[in-house]
This record gives C-alpha cells, sequence and structure tokens, in this order.
C-alpha cells in the first residue's frame, strides 16, 4: 500500500511563492489534511464508509499516513477502524522529522513576532509622518496668516501712500501755481 503515491492536500497551508502568509498558515502538525480523494481502491472501515486517509503526528509515528473511520474524532461514532498506509520509520527517520516538526514551530514562531513587530515599525512610521504633516501643516498656516496680514498691511500701506502722494501732489500744485502768480506779479 505505501508504494502508491498520494498528493498532499495541505490546501490552505499558508504558502505562497516564496512567501509565508501567517495570516493562513497553519503548522504542518495543525493542519492533520483528510485526504478523501486517494489512489487504488476505496478503503472501507469497518461502519462500511469510505476511509479516508489521515496522518499521524504522534512522536510514535510522525508524518505517517493512514487509513481511519471518517468519525476518527468523535470517539461516540468511531468503529476504531484503521490502517497504515506508510510503514513505520526507522529511528533516525522519526529523529529528523520530529526535529523538522520542532524547527517549523519555531521559525512560525520568530516569523509571527517579526510579523508583529514590523507591524509596530509600520505604525511608528505612520504616526511619526502623521506628526511631522500635523507640524508642517500647523507652520504653513502661520506662515499665511503672516503673508495675509502683509497683504492687507500692504493695500492699507498702498491706500496711506497713495493719500499721501496726493496730498503732496496737490500741495505742490497749489505751491507751484502761486509761486507763478507771485513771479508774474
Amino acid at each position: 500500500m505505501s508504494a502508491s503515491s498520494s498528493q498532499s492536500s495541505r490546501s490552505g497551508s499558508g504558502l505562497v511563492a516564496g512567501s509565508l502568509d501567517l495570516d493562513n498558515y497553519s503548522l504542518i502538525t495543525a493542519s492533520n489534511p483528510v485526504e478523501w480523494d486517494y489512489e487504488g481502491e476505496p478503503v472501507i472501515c469497518s461502519c462500511k464508509m469510505m476511509a479516508p486517509r489521515w496522518t499521524s503526528w504522534t512522536n510514535a509515528n510522525p508524518g505517517r499516513r493512514f487509513y481511519g473511520c471518517p468519525n476518527y474524532k468523535d470517539p461516540t461514532k468511531c468503529c476504531k477502524f484503521y490502517l497504515w498506509h506508510d510503514p513505520s520509520l526507522c529511528d533516525r527517520g522519526k529523529e529528523i522529522v520530529l526535529e523538522l516538526k520542532a524547527r517549523e514551530k519555531l521559525l512560525h514562531k520568530e516569523a509571527t513576532f517579526w510579523k508583529r513587530q514590523s507591524l509596530i515599525l509600520k505604525q511608528n512610521a505612520v504616526d511619526f509622518v502623521e506628526a511631522e504633516i500635523i507640524e508642517e501643516n500647523a507652520r504653513l498656516k502661520k506662515e499665511v496668516k503672516m503673508l495675509n496680514n502683509k497683504i492687507k498691511e500692504g493695500k492699507s500701506g498702498k491706500w496711506v501712500k497713495l493719500f499721501f502722494a496726493l496730498i503732496f501732489c496737490g500741495c505742490h500744485l497749489c505751491f507751484c501755481q502761486g509761486f507763478r502768480q507771485y513771479i508774474y506779479m
């Protein structure tokens, strides 16, 4: 039975072309894929139902696949049927699989930690930029207010200058006409 090939059904594993989608990732040992569509004749349990292929993640049989009653997880309905699909691993094979299982768990914890750290850094950067924008906005508002005041002063100053220029011209005109009359008299 172990010679027949099977396809791993880790759908929703969170693996995405060279990256790890931690939001949808489940540890290989937690995913416990159940294969209903396997090659060969269907295996029938004592309940007369098709037995799916499960994967054991116990320390005694890590990664070893078996056929079990579809009610395997419900002890009240389960007929306790199981049949190993894969041969037992040698002790060294078990040791390697268990080590890989432990490393996967550690790497998953580290990846989750660094993802949280990156989210915190991203939020800090956003907060910093927002503070900079608020500060720059306040500075620009002050500058606009100052420029508006200068414009107002400039407008009123122009009228004052124009007023004095007219008075000066009027006085000058009067003086010049008076001076002419004095000369021509």
